[in-house]
């Protein structure tokens, strides 16, 4: 009985009311949703959840950040092998090498007749390569002068001029002032003493040298390299330091070696800080990773190891930023920035330290 007279109950007038009600609700919504303006369809499509197909927005207002990829075109720059990059202040121009290619590419909001070209398009590329740094290399490396906005490019060489043979005694080696239009053979005399994995960085001179004249332009240039070879037991590494912009170079010292217990040979790029403090980064010494250090440019060297760190699994060379900022009372020179690959949860992981003063300190990796 109760279910019969349930059934009759799907049947009352009210009932029958609000079934009606609730259609027509839901007749009016479609209507309305069909009906809609294209703007107010498309307003719905960006405010949809993530997990809808959003299509990336050019910056509407200046400062808003954005990232783009820019590839070079079919056939330029394809042949890619230990890539390095530099940007122009002042043109602002991107230098480009990988192997024996350089290149240089003005960014879409940089292309004459400025906005022309939407930001969200291309870059124009150049290949602006040098006779003497396109024939060959072990290693590339291109740097550009923040303080200078010159560029350095070096083809680590394969034509030995030592017995017994050490390859890359000497790297081949240019610089440019107009982003590649123009360029200056340089390092004329070979950097004594390293042959692998070279590395150039450029920076004020310390207060206590001031060398800077017309002709350098305030900024001290530096090759690095190894004596040894990646797979060395034990190693040592030379800086020398040009004073003529990368024309010459002075004889080289050494950096770090294996009494202080330096057992990687491959160390990360040489780095000058705004007060003229230079560094060159290693993954092992004195039992961990580990940054040497020269106040005088590049005259004497002192290793300084981070405190709690571990050396990777693999040969991975560690690398440094420094802050443009002056430093701020305890402070003592500008904030260093190490970065390192290290041993955690069965694998290399990323770890950070920070020093304030030349790495005397650190924070905890």
């Amino acid at each position: 009985m109760k279910k019969l007279n349930s059934d009759r109950a799907l049947f009352q007038p009210r009932v029958v009311v609000a079934l009606l009600l609730c259609s027509l609700s839901v007749s009016l919504a479609v209507i309305s949703l069909e009906a809609r303006p294209l703007r107010s369809q498309k307003l719905a499509a960006r405010t949809a959840p993530a997990s809808a197909e959003v299509v990336p927005q050019a910056p509407t207002t200046p400062g808003m950040p954005r990232y783009y990829n820019y590839a070079p075109g079919p056939g330029v720059g394809e042949s890619a092998g230990e890539p390095s990059i530099g940007f122009n202040l002042t043109s602002k121009k991107v230098m480009y090498v990988s192997n024996v290619r350089t290149l240089q590419a003005t960014l879409p909001e940089d292309i004459t007749p400025l906005g022309s070209v939407p930001m969200a398009c291309n870059a124009d590329w150049v290949d602006v390569s040098f006779a003497t740094t396109s024939l060959r290399s072990v290693d590339p490396i291109l740097f550009t002068d923040q303080l200078t906005g010159r560029t350095f490019v070096s083809q680590l060489n394969t034509v030995t001029q030592s017995n017994p043979v050490l390859i890359g005694l000497n790297s081949l080696m240019a610089y440019t002032d107009d982003d590649g239009l123009n360029w200056t053979p340089a390092q004329i005399n070979p950097p004594d003493g390293s042959n692998d994995h070279q590395t150039v960085g450029a920076g004020a001179y310390p207060v206590s040298l001031p060398l800077g004249n017309p002709v350098n332009k305030g900024s001290a240039v530096y090759y690095c390299g190894q004596g040894g070879y990646v797979l060395a037991v034990t190693s040592i590494a030379y800086c020398s330091r040009s004073d003529d912009g990368g024309l010459t170079f002075n004889k080289s010292v050494p950096a770090y070696n294996d009494v202080v217990n330096c057992s990687q040979a491959i160390h990360g790029h040489v780095k000058v800080a705004p007060d003229g403090t230079v560094y060159l980064p290693n993954a092992q010494c004195g039992g961990g990773q580990a940054v040497a250090v020269s106040t005088d440019a590049g005259t004497t060297w002192t290793v300084r190891t981070v405190p709690g760190s571990a050396t990777p699994s693999g040969i991975i060379d560690p690398q440094v930023a420094v802050s443009k900022d002056p430093p701020v009372a305890p402070a003592t020179s500008n904030t260093m920035y190490f970065a390192y690959a290290g041993p955690a949860d069965g694998g290399n992981h990323m770890f950070v330290a920070v020093t304030k003063d030349r790495g005397v300190t650190w924070s905890t990796p």
